[in-house]
């Protein structure tokens, strides 16, 4: 509901009541990727990583983050992983994971 681009600047102002939880930078992390601001998004997210290092959110963020920048590869694929060692069965870093993979061996 607040992700619309209309509505960021009302979840902006309530996420800064969360302080510096994870939470709110999963929302912060969100709502950059929503303006494509892909580089603030790893920059906050990793940020946060370092001091929430086992918050599963914050990973699965980052890797939407990664891929739709589709820049660092190598990294969007670490961040796969390491969703799934915090959450073996997380679907959707499978899914991202595979066709990340497939993807790269069809440039082969």
């Amino acid at each position: 509901m607040y992700l619309e681009r209309e509505n960021l600047t009302a979840m902006e102002q309530m996420v800064e009541q969360f302080g510096d939880r994870a939470e709110a930078a999963v929302l912060r992390g969100r709502a950059r990727l929503v303006r494509k601001e892909y580089a603030a998004a790893r920059w906050e997210l990793t940020q946060a990583i370092e001091r929430y290092p086992k918050h599963l959110g914050l990973h699965v963020i980052l890797s939407h983050a990664l891929l739709q920048e589709g820049v660092d590869l190598i990294a969007a694929e670490r961040t796969l992983r390491t969703i799934l060692e915090l959450d073996p069965n997380h679907a959707n870093a499978k899914q991202n994971l595979e066709v990340l993979l497939r993807g790269r061996q069809g440039k082969q």
